[in-house]
C-alpha cells in the first residue's frame, strides 16, 4: 500500500476518534455528567464530558493535519488520546467506567498514529549505501 494511502486512512481515522470522542462526551453529559471526580485546571472545572468534548476537537484538528504532514497530525491525534488515558489512570475510584468511555476514541486515536507512522516511513527515503566520512587518520602524533 502507499504511503498516501495510509496517509488518507490515519486522518479518516483520526477524525473518526475525534468524531467518536465528542459523540461519547455528548452521550456521558445527558446520561452521567458526575462520572468521576473533576480536575481543577489553572481555576477551570475540567469534567469528563468536557475534556472528552475538547479531546475530540484536538482530534479532528489532527486527523485533518495528518493529510498535510503524518508526523505533525498523528502526534497531535495521540496526544488527545493519551490526556484521555492520563485523566482515566489518576481517577482510581472511576477508573473502569472512564475507561469504557474513552476507549473507543483512544483504540481510533492509537490505529490512526500507527498508519500515520507507516505512511511516514513510507515517505521518507533510506540510505543505499553508509555515509563516508573521510580516511580516519588513526596514526598518533
Amino acid at each position: 500500500m502507499k504511503g498516501t494511502a495510509m496517509r488518507n486512512y490515519a486522518a479518516v481515522l483520526g477524525v473518526l476518534a475525534g468524531v467518536a470522542a465528542i459523540g461519547m462526551g455528548l452521550y456521558i453529559h445527558s446520561a452521567q455528567p458526575k462520572l468521576g471526580p473533576s480536575w481543577h485546571v489553572i481555576g477551570l472545572l475540567v469534567s469528563s464530558p468536557r475534556l472528552l468534548l475538547g479531546v475530540g476537537v484536538v482530534m479532528i484538528v489532527g486527523g485533518v493535519l495528518t493529510l498535510w504532514n503524518p508526523a505533525v497530525g498523528g502526534v497531535i491525534v495521540l496526544a488527545g488520546a493519551v490526556l484521555g488515558l492520563v485523566y482515566c489512570y489518576t481517577h482510581e475510584w472511576s477508573r473502569f467506567a472512564l475507561l469504557k468511555v474513552w476507549a473507543p476514541a483512544v483504540i481510533l486515536a492509537w490505529i490512526a498514529g500507527i498508519l500515520a507512522g507507516y505512511a511516514l516511513a513510507q515517505t521518507v527515503k533510506a540510505y543505499d549505501v553508509p555515509p563516508d566520512y573521510g580516511e580516519v587518520d588513526v596514526s598518533a602524533d
